[in-house]
């Protein structure tokens, strides 16, 4: 090779160097800033992140307390439903047992009736 053409070797060997160089240190530069950027912006989605979640849970808080509110109401029902069932079965029961009786005093009349004994008197209440 001849002296000339080792000198253009030399000098563009010298230039993809300082390309080398020059891009290498843009890199580093552009490394930093990116690492800056990613960090300014988890900082900033953080932030986001704990404002959604304050919301969502003043959201929950606030469906909750309605929700209360109709189990409340669906709880005073049911008690309402079962003391009014309470009630009637109470009353039912009332009128089963003075049922019974009736039917026990009637067997005892088709008992003597079918004995052949003369019916009792009813007694005249006062």
């Amino acid at each position: 090779m001849d002296q000339e053409t080792r000198e253009a070797f030399d000098r563009l060997d010298a230039k993809i160097d300082a390309q080398a160089a020059e891009l290498r240190g843009g890199m580093v530069t552009l490394g930093t800033t990116l690492r800056g950027e990613i960090v300014t912006l988890g900082t900033q989605l953080h932030a986001e992140m704990v404002t959604l979640r304050e919301d969502m849970l003043r959201h929950f808080d606030v469906a909750v307390e309605i929700m209360r509110g109709d189990f409340a109401v669906v709880a005073e029902g049911l008690a309402l439903a079962n003391q009014r069932t309470d009630q009637r079965f109470g009353e039912q029961t009332k009128r089963t047992d003075r049922l019974e009786g009736r039917v026990l005093g009637l067997e005892v009349r088709v008992s003597r009736l079918e004995e052949g004994d003369r019916p009792r008197r009813a007694r005249r209440r006062p």
